[in-house]
């Protein structure tokens, strides 16, 4: 399990070969905007750069984990530099991005997402709910480059309401669950998940995985999602392996794309912290 995670968090060689790689390459880009007065990176984290836009007085920060995952899969060079100046424009004029708005034809492409609350001071609000402990849920509109938060302001253009939205939502999961091969390792006391490398924290989310899963179990399953990509359960009667996910989980503070260290299970009523 040890070795599993540490593979998962170094990954396999790839280009650009690390998350530094791609932000340094994200800076280069930003700085040829007109629409940028400064970027430099971000002193407390290593995946972010700190943007200054044209006539602002305070810093936009910007994470690079998307841009980073999506370059992995691109073989042309050029192509790299090409998503990465459209990505570097998209931080600026967000509805501006390929399937942004919310229409009929876009519905299809919201997931939910559970992550850490954001800024309080950031312009655009996402739609947000409280989950679970300090996590929060979300929603994303999903493209083939990036992904866009839903906003207040994206709901006010539209007739839809964030009641239907959710519910779309977590339609698409389920069916995205079904229709992609999910994989769960049962060699050790703690199981490992892998999806897709981005969704694995939304799968909490899905309830027909865990009535799958704890037809196995003897107990209710108890997971961790310390990483977007990261996602462990075990059995709840076997405590060593409870004691065992708790202390494991309890090492992956400074992980990329954090969630939260907490430990949950699953109950009629969802999920609560264990």
């Amino acid at each position: 399990m040890i070795g599993w995670i540490l593979h998962k968090l170094s990954g396999k060689p790839t280009y650009p070969p690390t998350i530094e790689g791609t932000v340094a390459r994200l800076q280069q880009v930003c700085r040829l905007l007109d629409t940028v007065d400064d970027v430099r990176l971000d002193p407390e984290n290593p995946t972010a750069l700190r943007i200054r836009p044209r006539g602002a007085t305070e810093d936009v920060v910007t994470y690079a984990n998307n841009l980073h995952d999506h370059l992995q899969h691109v073989g042309s060079e050029h192509r790299r530099w090409t998503l990465t100046q459209e990505f570097a424009a998209s931080m600026f004029a967000p509805q501006g991005l390929p399937g942004a708005h919310l229409t009929e034809e876009t519905l299809a492409t919201i997931l939910p997402v559970l992550r850490l609350p954001l800024s309080p001071d950031i312009p655009a609000r996402p739609i947000e709910q409280p989950y679970c402990g300090e996590v929060i849920l979300s929603l994303v509109l999903d493209n083939e480059m990036t992904t866009a938060y839903i906003t207040d302001e994206m709901l006010e253009e539209t007739e839809y309401d964030s009641d239907y939205l959710l519910w779309t939502a977590k339609q698409n999961l389920k069916y995205k669950a079904q229709n992609e091969r999910i994989l769960v390792d049962h060699s050790n006391a703690i199981k490992q998940i892998s999806w897709d490398g981005y969704y694995e924290s939304s799968l909490p989310l899905e309830p027909n995985f865990w009535n799958s899963v704890a037809a196995d179990l003897s107990g209710p399953p108890i997971i961790a999602i310390p990483a977007r990509d990261i996602c462990l359960f075990v059995d709840s009667d076997d405590a060593n392996a409870v004691d065992a996910l708790r202390t494991l989980v309890a090492t992956m503070h400074d992980v990329p794309r954090p969630i939260t260290t907490d430990l949950w299970i699953r109950s009629v009523d969802g999920w609560r912290l264990h």
